[in-house]
Formats: structure tokens, sequence, C-alpha cells
């Protein structure tokens, strides 16, 4: 997680200037970390938020307030009906309901396998921070196959706009796109990260 230091939150940052982090993937950025005394998202809560401070202004375009996948992976978030919910890990709902269609995470990380506008396999990052899906140079714009349990397509990504982060990977799993909030409303959905699933309602 990251926030900006001129930000209200920012301010009640505990900064260790002794501590550098350095992204050198994806949205690049560089600061110091420290310590969130407590942070509230909705109804939930957490104490001692490791962040990382960086200097420059938060905007929508270039966002630098940012909760990370780490401090949300416990979480369960939900499209139903236009709608979002998130549920902490007291309050998630089954994972794989009867009668929908279930897509597995790669384990520990936000990240499903895809097919590619040539029908090869590559990865797809779940990216809530995304307004839209970007394919990552230099993989090929066109449409992507979210594929299910079984092989299944269960859900087409059209992609038409390339982002430059090249080289992007998690773990070796090199990230071909990122699965923006436009395909991820696009079918209601449940996403339980801790149990590597993401689960589609019947349409």
């Amino acid at each position: 997680s990251m926030v900006s230091a001129s930000s209200a939150l920012g301010r009640e940052v505990v900064v260790d200037e002794t501590r550098r982090f350095h992204v050198a993937q994806g949205q690049r950025a560089q600061g110091h970390l420290g310590r969130l005394p407590e942070l509230h998202f909705g109804t939930m809560s957490s104490s001692d938020v490791v962040v990382g401070v960086v200097s420059r202004d938060h905007s929508l375009e270039q966002p630098a307030n940012v909760l990370g996948m780490s401090d949300l992976f416990h979480s369960q978030l939900e499209h139903q009906g236009g709608r979002w919910f998130l549920r902490s890990e007291a309050k998630h709902l089954e994972p794989r309901p009867c009668g929908w269609v279930n897509v597995p995470m790669v384990k520990g990380y936000p990240l499903v396998a895809l097919r590619d506008p040539r029908g090869r396999q590559v990865y797809g990052l779940i990216d809530t921070g995304a307004p839209t899906s970007f394919a990552v140079s230099p993989a090929p714009r066109g449409a992507y196959r979210v594929q299910g349990e079984g092989g299944a397509t269960a859900l087409r990504i059209p992609v038409s706009r390339t982002i430059g982060w090249r080289g992007l990977n998690l773990d070796g799993h090199m990230v071909s796109v990122l699965i923006g909030m436009d395909a991820l409303a696009a079918r209601d959905g449940r996403f339980t990260f801790n149990q590597a699933v993401w689960s589609m309602a019947p349409e």
C-alpha cells in the first residue's frame, strides 16, 4: 500500500527515514516506508499498516494513495447487480456457489490463466485500480478469454489499449493483461483471493 505524503492520510504515517522502498515494475515509485497507526475502510479496520510514502501528489490520473492487495488479500470482493461489496474474512460468503463458473487463480496472487488472441495461454492480473483492461507490452491487443475449470471460456475480455510495463511478472508469471474494472463488472461474480477462486454467477 502507498500514500502521498501531502495527503491527509499521509500526514498520519509514522515514517521510518532509515527504510526506503522501490517499485521497479508497473507504476514505478520510490520513497520511505512507514506505519499507519490505524486504517479504516468502510466497516473494516486494521492497525500498524505498513505503507510506502511517496512525495508526489495523488490524483485519479496518477494515483498515489493505493490500498495494496496484501492488505486486502483475506477479504472477499463481489460484484452483484451493478454494485460492489467488500467483505472481511469473517463475513465471507461461499467462495464456490453451486451452479457458478469457477475460475482458479494462481495461489497467493490475483492472477488467472487466459488465452490470448492467438490461442496461447498467458496470465492476467486482476487490477481493481484500472478502469479499463490493458495489454502489457509486447502482448497483442484483441480478445482474451478467461478460462474456467476444465478450460471452457468463462469471460471474453476485449483489449484495445496497451500499457508499456514490459517485463511485468509476479513470482515468475509474466503478466500479459491488466484485467480492469470494465471486465470485472461485465458479469456478476465473487473474488475470494485467499482461496484462489473467482466465481461467476450463471448468465
